[in-house]
């Protein structure tokens, strides 16, 4: 009995090692298949994700046919010893259809773009056609292309409301950068700011402008800048590049401007009726006031619009305002700027009366530098907005 219990018991010792062997190869062959798959996973293709259409594809295809090339020949003369010579230079910017009648497409573009130019024309999904200058207009910058071609269907694009624009929303810019290789490029950014007062180059003047981040480089001036519905809200007209604010030679990036297009509403309806802009105004010469203050000192005026010159018959001169008047407010809201009092004057239909604060120093002429500046008075005129001819700098 003795020995068969010890060869029972080494015959389940032996059992039992079998089946621990047995369940070791199981576990690892388990272990090494996982192994396998997560490899074998790891290493598949992944699988596609759901396309997202950005919100400026569909927005890009239905309005950048609309948005054209516009061509310029510009000529010289220069006299080289006792011969007289003639060159010619090619040059090119942006503009978008804005409005269509019949077969005839008005384009509008900026006035810088097309200055001074012998010839004109468009290129529009490839293909050239001539153009026409209907009329510029130096103070806004704006000009306006006809083009006369059975051939050319483009449509207009729809105009916004740039009154309703807001910092930060979505915008587009196309247009024509550097040179036809790039026509109807795209870029994209936000607004980055509201009535922005910018000089224009030429014009001695400036105009309120929406700020934007899109990048605008040379030749997209005249070209088109919409929101995400689609609709017309600016014209790109300037880049800042550089500032001396900052330093010699400093560098800028992300700001450029656009005409806002209820300026446009404005002006391309007289340019093609008219062939200029019809400015109600009231007939004065006008400049800002030198100062820092709103109120007047003893060395210093208001911060205000100096009247240097009342027209003959006009409605200043029968609403008794005199050269060395300052207007410092106008409809009851302050202004310290030419631009403030002339969108005050020109908020007017012709026939209706915009009311001016004046602030009137006796015998202004006449003060010497360094004299004491006199207490002067605060008078209100009603003053009839009419039309008059159009002069730079007047109001």
């Amino acid at each position: 009995m003795k020995g068969v219990n010890i060869k029972g018991r080494s015959v389940w010792t032996a059992v039992a090692a079998l089946c621990a062997v047995v369940a070791m190869l199981v576990s690892g062959y388990m272990l090494g298949a996982r192994q396998s798959a997560a490899v074998a996973e790891s290493t598949a293709p992944l699988s596609a994700l759901p396309g997202v259409e950005s919100p400026f594809q569909a927005v890009y295809r239905q309005v950048s046919p609309s948005v054209v090339s516009v061509n310029v020949v510009q000529r010289a003369s220069f006299q080289r010893g006792r011969v007289y010579q003639s060159a010619q230079s090619h040059l090119m910017g942006s503009g978008v259809i804005v409005r269509v009648d019949g077969n005839i497409r008005y384009v509008l573009t900026n006035n810088h773009v097309v200055e001074g130019a012998a010839s004109y024309s468009i290129t529009a999904q490839g293909e050239e056609y001539p153009a026409e200058l209907v009329a510029s207009d130096a103070t806004t910058d704006l000009a306006v292309l006809k083009v006369s071609d059975a051939n050319l269907t483009l449509p207009a694009v729809p105009l916004g409301d740039s009154d309703e624009v807001e910092v930060g929303e979505w915008v587009m810019v196309i247009g024509t950068p550097l040179d036809e290789s790039l026509t109807s490029t795209l870029t994209v950014g936000v607004v980055s700011g509201l009535n922005r007062e910018v000089s224009i180059p030429g014009a001695n003047t400036s105009t309120n402008m929406i700020q934007t981040d899109a990048a605008v480089n040379n030749g997209n001036s005249g070209g088109a800048m919409f929101n995400t519905r689609g609709e017309l809200i600016g014209i790109p007209s300037i880049k800042l590049s550089s500032s001396r604010m900052f330093g010699s030679g400093a560098s800028i990036e992300g700001i450029g401007y656009a005409i806002p297009v209820n300026t446009v509403k404005t002006v391309v309806p007289d340019l093609i009726q008219y062939q200029q802009v019809i400015r109600p105004r009231i007939g004065v010469t006008i400049t800002d006031t030198d100062s820092d203050t709103d109120e007047a000192t003893e060395s210093s005026l208001p911060k205000g619009i100096v009247v240097l010159a009342v027209e003959a018959d006009s409605p200043a001169e029968a609403a008794g305002m005199k050269p060395y008047d300052i207007i410092i407010k106008a409809d009851g809201d302050r202004v310290r700027t030419t631009n403030e009092l002339m969108a005050a004057v020109q908020s007017h239909k012709v026939g209706e009366t915009v009311s001016l604060e004046i602030y009137r120093i006796p015998n202004l002429s006449g003060l010497k530098l360094g004299d004491p500046i006199p207490e002067g008075e605060t008078l209100t005129v009603d003053v009839e907005v009419k039309i008059l001819d159009v002069q730079t700098s007047q109001q």
